[in-house]
């Protein structure tokens, strides 16, 4: 078994104390001889880790010169990771931690991952693919993204086969090439930490810096200011679809759906822009307890029975479902979930779910917060 050790130069570009301490976080990456741990083993293991005696970043890889020395490689890690509590990777959740477990127990070997936090970056990230245009979520179509670019020209699947040839040839050049693969996976892991300021969007809050609603085409343009450790690195663009408002409605026209399809967010580094549909015209709250109603088909209102049992009785109903309401008339807009109450709706059980807009109603930063993490793919 060979152990390769040496000093990389890097500068995390992610406040990692929202982790855990510097020094007891471990970025952890495998290669394996195929994917599935009943029949392949794995004969590199590569992590990156803070040394505090030298302040300075380190890579360490155990590499297997032959098949039969995985064990001694599995056991020389778990003895490694002894002073750390946090593993970071990527998809490691489904596939390096498993892996490792199933090889520990082929090889009658104690594992020692169940004792560690796992922070898995491709679970963090995955709720973001549409959100940053992502065709693919592999580590290596997220990476550009920072700027990273690869000099080995190999995948992970390419390099099995790269691994056999080595097993024969002993080949230094194809050696270099599978620690070099390994090497710029850890790397690049390191690169796109800044990601996970999209998965900390939820938890940051938010100052209203300009709020417009635009009369010609009925919407509301929020500008915002994300009070967040960690900036945002690439644009992102999140919609609403108001997917239930079909055909003509009162107050909302088809040519309305056709300018005004979404409720969006969007922004990139600090800066956050919402932009909402607005709802001009009549809509109608609908009381939750209607066996407590009654409805009156004249005024087309619902009425609490404590009220109605003074009303003639010919001019009365029981209130259902559908019909236990009260209607309002002003300017509304959109929610994704029901956050805000009262909310309104154009018929029962109708979508979008609607508040009323009062201006100055998102100056409060709860408020703001609140609304806006329902719109973020990571919600608490």
């Amino acid at each position: 078994m060979n152990v390769l050790q040496s000093t990389l130069n890097l500068t995390p570009a992610y406040p990692l104390e929202n982790l855990a301490p510097q020094k007891d976080i471990l970025l952890l990456d495998i290669e394996t001889t195929g994917f599935s741990a009943n029949h392949a083993s794995i004969y590199l293991i590569g992590c990156i880790y803070y040394a505090c005696s030298s302040a300075s970043w380190k890579l360490c890889q155990w590499f297997c010169e032959s098949p039969e020395e995985e064990a001694s490689l599995l056991a020389s890690f778990f003895s490694f990771l002894a002073p750390f509590t946090t593993l970071i990777h990527y998809n490691g959740d489904a596939f390096d931690l498993p892996f490792i477990r199933s090889r520990s127990q082929f090889h009658k070997l104690a594992c020692p991952l169940s004792g560690l936090t796992s922070i898995d970056l491709y679970q963090k990230i995955r709720p973001w693919k549409a959100a940053l245009s992502l065709r693919s979520l592999k580590q290596a179509s997220l990476e550009p993204l920072l700027g990273i670019s690869r000099k080995a020209p190999y995948t992970g699947r390419q390099l099995i086969a790269v691994y056999q040839d080595y097993l024969s040839s002993q080949k230094t050049s194809l050696l270099h090439l599978l620690i070099q693969h390994n090497q710029e996976d850890l790397q690049g892991l390191f690169g796109i930490l800044p990601l996970l300021a999209y998965a900390d969007l939820p938890a940051a809050s938010f100052s209203l810096v300009r709020e417009q609603i635009c009369n010609t085409e009925n919407r509301l343009t929020l500008e915002l200011l994300c009070q967040s450790p960690c900036a945002v690195s690439a644009p992102f663009q999140i919609e609403y679809p108001l997917a239930a408002i079909r055909g003509q409605k009162p107050g909302f026209t088809s040519d309305d759906i056709a300018v005004n399809p979404f409720a969006s967010i969007q922004g990139q580094d600090t800066q956050i822009t919402c932009r909402l549909p607005m709802y001009q015209g009549e809509l109608k709250y609908f009381y939750p307890d209607y066996k407590n109603y009654y409805y009156l088909p004249c005024e087309d209102m619902a009425i609490h029975k404590s009220v109605g049992s003074y009303v003639a009785k010919e001019a009365r109903k029981k209130a259902t479902p559908q019909t236990c309401y009260s209607k309002k008339t002003g300017l509304f807009f959109p929610q994704p979930t029901t956050l805000l109450q009262p909310a309104f709706q154009i018929e029962y059980q109708g979508r979008p779910i609607y508040a009323e807009y009062q201006e100055g109603f998102f100056s409060n930063s709860k408020t703001l917060s609140t609304f806006l993490r329902a719109f973020f793919p990571l919600c608490p």
